[in-house]
């Protein structure tokens, strides 16, 4: 499960990115 979560918090990070150019990704953490 823990690679799963992993992988949709990775995602998600890389969405928000891509949508603002990872201004306000910060909240995502590392």
């Amino acid at each position: 499960m823990d690679s799963i979560q992993t992988m949709l918090f990775a995602l998600l990070k890389a969405m928000c990115t891509m949508s603002s150019g990872g201004a306000s990704c910060g909240t995502w953490g590392a």
